[in-house]
């Protein structure tokens, strides 16, 4: 039978450093979901813009095809920053709303991550 060393307890210290590092690694998931979820919602306002717009007949159908080939291109290659997507498809009435989804969507995402930290706590 072999000798099993009995594991060493945690210091405070320890404990503290593991903590901290759990602590940092959710930050930057929750931080990298605020970035997706943005983006979701960015997309999905895209979509509503060309919408309004071709129903409206405020978009041909050639620039339509002209703006889906450049929407490819972004989904593709995810070259154009989020800040200047609706510039670069132009979509001039969605470039402000960029900001406002994207802190109305960290907003949501910090509320459930300090529920999820005043739970832990509890």
């Amino acid at each position: 039978m072999a000798f099993k060393p009995t594991p060493k307890k945690l210091s405070y210290k320890d404990l503290e450093r593991k903590a901290k590092s759990y602590l940092n690694a959710t930050n930057a998931v929750m931080d990298r979901m605020v970035d997706k979820l943005a983006m979701e919602r960015l997309h999905a306002e895209i979509h509503m813009e060309v919408n309004r717009l071709v129903a409206e007949g405020e978009m041909s159908k050639h620039e339509l095809f002209q703006w889906r080939l450049k929407w490819e291109d972004v989904r593709k290659n995810q070259n154009v920053p989020p800040e200047k997507l609706a510039e670069y498809l132009q979509l001039p009435n969605l470039r402000s709303n960029y900001l406002g989804i994207y802190h109305a969507t960290s907003q949501e995402v910090g509320d459930e991550l300090t529920a999820f930290y005043l739970g832990l706590e509890g």
